[in-house]
């Protein structure tokens, strides 16, 4: 299905290894990532981005691009991503790519083909939450709007929440005085059956 999608998008090659050619021998490094692997994502699904790392660094080595595009819905594998280019001098421009929507507001995700149409329904109150935190986020601190979105989910307990946080995009760290409106950063994760969805949006 994804070559296809190549093809009617004219792309010319695709990089398709087998798993020897790109581990010879099997990569064992716990890969330096700084505090920002360990929150959140790195939290609930421990050693994930050392393995991203390991992903993706092969990847840098063996095509040497210019630049790479990331998709931003996951904010923090972006951000772990550009550690990793500056922590062992890949020299890669990496580039985030907006999250794309679809009418209702979802993001689009290869995930939501295993939703059911319920499911899906359910799913958009995900998008709703951050909406509904970034409307409130001129007169409410990060507190105060992780606890408003916490609150919004609780209307919904077939979603099984594992985070609401709002933070500093940089560091993760909670946002100071300075960092205002529009450039806070919220992110939720849930669990809907067996689909586990991730989203963020600036606040």
């Amino acid at each position: 299905q994804d070559l296809a999608l190549l093809r009617s998008a004219n792309v010319d090659y695709v990089f398709l290894p087998t798993n020897a050619e790109i581990y010879p021998a099997k990569d064992d490094h716990n890969y330096e990532l700084g505090d920002l692997s360990k929150v959140m994502e790195g939290a609930f699904r421990p050693g994930h981005f050392n393995g991203v790392a390991s992903v993706v660094k092969r990847l840098f080595e063996i095509v040497n691009p210019t630049r790479a595009y990331f998709g931003l819905k996951d904010f923090q594998q972006y951000r772990i991503i550009k550690e990793l280019n500056r922590n062992y001098n890949l020299g890669v421009e990496v580039i985030g790519c907006d999250t794309v929507r679809d009418e209702d507001g979802l993001a689009l995700s290869s995930r939501n083909r295993l939703l059911s149409k319920d499911e899906k329904k359910l799913a958009l109150h995900l998008s709703k939450t951050l909406r509904l935190m970034s409307e409130n986020s001129a007169s409410l601190n990060y507190i105060e709007l992780e606890k408003l979105g916490k609150m919004y989910l609780t209307n919904y307990p077939e979603l099984e929440v594992e985070y609401v946080r709002v933070v500093d995009p940089e560091n993760f760290e909670p946002p100071t005085e300075e960092i205002g409106k529009g450039e806070r950063i919220a992110l939720l994760a849930a669990k809907i059956g067996k689909v586990r969805l991730i989203d963020n949006m600036k606040v």
